[in-house]
């Protein structure tokens, strides 16, 4: 089995703002197998190409994403890397799908969907509408279980994908936004507000297997799995294989986000036969793996 790279926010050189159209042009044009880039809802049913809820971070714009719509988005360009402002405006998803429509390329795109916003039916609705001329090119992923399960009765022939990253993940060093769950670290040391965290009741190994099976009921049947690497590598090194676990149930799995410094853990899950990884350096390390990767 081969493992396909992913361009996390279509960074493929680094020539462009992560995450914007000129991005994703760049490894559409190039023909890369998968691309992704995040998007939030607009007040007026339009999404934007970005990954935080304030306009600040990556743009020169002032004030809270999801109370924009599209014409107030004019003016507004990306930053760069290191914090200057790009030549390149602010997109939109209705303008990548204008754009993508006209072009003859195997890539598909990962759209990482974020709940900034109440992702209701008329929202994921509007989403549905614009992805219809380029949905065999698509997925929609997102850590909004509800949202995912939503878009499986309006459109069951979408591609979709969970992180379940709200329901369970590693303790970290750096801080959660304010009010992003899990709250709480539960018995096994992990960000689990579960009941089966409160108290241990048998190994790790156990533990993650019980999670990972309570966690596979929140997403549709056929739903891709876009799990945080090292929360992979904790489970493998308590004695569960979640890859195996969800490839035994027809599910496709993508570990995020590694990088060349993280050589050693691709490798290793390469070894565990995951299908995708997310990663900011997919030119790196396919230089370093060869065969073993699909750009």
């Amino acid at each position: 089995m081969t493992t396909t790279l992913i361009h996390h926010a279509a960074n493929r050189q680094g020539l462009f703002p992560v995450g914007s159209l000129a991005a994703l042009q760049d490894c559409v044009s190039a023909g890369v197998r998968w691309v992704e880039v995040d998007l939030i809802p607009l007040a007026d049913g339009d999404f934007v190409l970005l990954h935080d809820p304030d306009l600040t971070t990556a743009s020169n714009g002032i004030g809270s994403v999801i109370e924009k719509t599209k014409a107030d988005l004019s003016g507004l360009f990306y930053r760069q890397t290191d914090g200057s402002i790009s030549p390149h405006a602010l997109s939109t998803l209705s303008q990548l799908v204008s754009w993508v429509k006209n072009q003859d390329s195997p890539t598909q795109i990962q759209l990482d969907l974020k709940p900034y916003a109440p992702l209701t039916i008329p929202v994921l609705e509007s989403l549905l509408k614009h992805l219809r001329p380029i949905q065999e090119r698509v997925l929609i992923s997102s850590v909004a279980d509800w949202a995912v399960r939503l878009l499986f009765h309006l459109e069951p022939k979408i591609n979709l994908g969970f992180d379940p990253l709200l329901y369970l993940d590693l303790k970290s060093d750096t801080p959660r936004p304010a009010g992003v769950p899990p709250l709480r670290v539960g018995a096994y040391g992990m960000l689990d507000e579960h009941p089966l965290s409160n108290q241990c009741w048998g190994n790790d190994g156990a533990y993650f297997a019980a999670r990972a099976e309570a966690l596979y009921h929140q997403a549709p049947p056929g739903t891709a799995w876009y799990l945080n690497a090292w929360l992979l590598e904790k489970a493998l090194d308590a004695g569960f294989d979640w890859v195996d676990f969800l490839h035994q149930r027809k599910a496709v799995v993508s570990a995020w986000t590694l990088d060349e410094p993280h050589l050693g853990l691709i490798r290793k899950l390469i070894q565990q036969n995951v299908d995708f990884i997310t990663t900011n350096q997919a030119v790196e390390i396919k230089k370093e793996l060869g065969a073993q990767i699909v750009l």
